[in-house]
């Protein structure tokens, strides 16, 4: 599902990429944040603010980059943002506050 969406953005497109896990319970939320910015049709760059920017990674590669994190961090969940939305919405509060 991940790849199906990825094949309709355009090259160039930056996504923020949430990984998460709830804690039902209490309702608590924790997990890690990413970004992946396609580059071509079969080519990513994966940023983890942890290790840096991962280049010319496949799907495949970035399949195993995103499992990894999500292991690591114990998530469960996924969510993406378009990433050019997220800084806009980002750069609007800023003004609102200055």
């Amino acid at each position: 599902m991940l790849f199906d969406g990825l094949k309709k953005i355009k090259p160039g497109t930056t996504l923020k990429l949430e990984i998460f896990k709830r804690i039902m319970n209490i309702n608590l939320f924790f997990g890690h944040s990413l970004l992946i910015k396609k580059v071509d049709e079969n080519d990513f760059i994966f940023f983890d603010p942890n290790t840096g920017e991962h280049r010319y990674l496949s799907e495949t590669d970035l399949e195993k980059k995103i499992n990894d994190r999500l292991n690591r961090f114990g998530c469960t969940n996924i969510l993406l943002v378009d990433g050019d939305s997220y800084i806009n919405h980002i750069k609007r509060q800023l003004k609102s506050e200055v």
